[in-house]
């Protein structure tokens, strides 16, 4: 069983568009965070449609994202008993995503969520149709 804290983001920076309170998409073992475009609509255009389309989408890059690691890679993850590897730990948890047991447990994930920074870099890349978070 695993636990999660999930969180708002402290200190979004303006220049980061990004809605934590809607849907979206990341690697375990990179930490890479991905939202459409479509998770970011105003609430008066968010409607059913929109919500199943981006669903499609972040499956669609997960999908993609995934063949991007290795086979050892996922299973590495998948044999720790972990949710996250520490370097995902690293990036994720400046958007408030935080897997307490991760933490509790492993003291190299501890490490990684306590020097984790604290709030999202301004220089995140943006890609055509969604937005793709990290390096």
């Amino acid at each position: 069983m695993s636990l999660w804290l999930d969180t708002s983001i402290v200190g979004q920076p303006d220049s980061l568009e990004f809605r934590k309170d809607r849907d979206h998409t990341f690697c375990a073992i990179c930490g890479k965070v991905f939202q459409p475009a479509l998770n970011r609509l105003p609430d008066e255009y968010y409607g059913d449609s929109a919500i199943y389309e981006a669903s499609v989408q972040r499956r669609a890059w997960a999908i993609k994202h995934a063949k991007t690691h290795p086979e050892r890679e996922h299973l590495e993850l998948r044999a720790s008993g972990r949710m996250l590897t520490p370097e995902a730990i690293q990036k994720l948890t400046a958007y408030g995503i935080i897997p307490l047991s991760d933490i509790v447990f492993s003291g190299e994930h501890e490490e990684s969520g306590r020097t984790a920074p604290r709030m999202p870099e301004e220089n995140e890349t943006t890609l055509k149709g969604g937005i793709y978070l990290g390096r």
